[in-house]
């Protein structure tokens, strides 16, 4: 089995790259009507209304947990002040403050619940797959 290497991006270009570009999906608009678990959709310019077992939602934009391994060469690099954790393949970088003041890192792993679940009024990037036979919502809409 192949294996995709890089960022979630660059990883999300290289699908599309691999496996070519599919006439059978549009991209698409909408908004959060309704917080999961029941969750609606109103996709932009259409008439229906989609319910949950219409769309996909991808897993970093739901409430859920993550396991992450901690390590470092020297816990002194640390002393004065707090050190930045990525989640390999996350979109969202997080920033955590170790406590080191006894010369040693005493966390290897730790465990991060994501909050951040969509909620009513949010805008959403959708793939409409099949004439809307299917809709996976790809991320929030975020306009400058």
């Amino acid at each position: 089995m192949d294996t995709l290497e890089g960022s979630w991006e660059t990883r999300g270009v290289n699908v599309i790259k691999r496996y070519g570009h599919n006439k059978d999906v549009d991209i698409v608009f909408g908004t959060i009507t309704a917080p999961p678990p029941n969750i609606r959709v109103k996709v932009d310019n259409e008439t229906l209304e989609l319910e949950k077992d219409d769309v996909v939602v991808l897993q970093y934009l739901t409430k859920h947990k993550r396991k992450i391994r901690i390590t470092s060469g020297s816990a002194s690099l640390f002393k004065e002040e707090a050190t930045s954790i990525a989640l390999d393949g996350s979109p969202y970088k997080h920033k955590h403050d170790i406590d080191v003041s006894n010369g040693s890192l005493t966390v290897t792993e730790a465990e991060i619940e994501y909050l951040d679940e969509l909620k009513a009024g949010d805008r959403v990037v959708l793939a409409e797959i099949e004439k809307g036979q299917k809709y996976v919502i790809l991320d929030r809409e975020v306009i400058y």
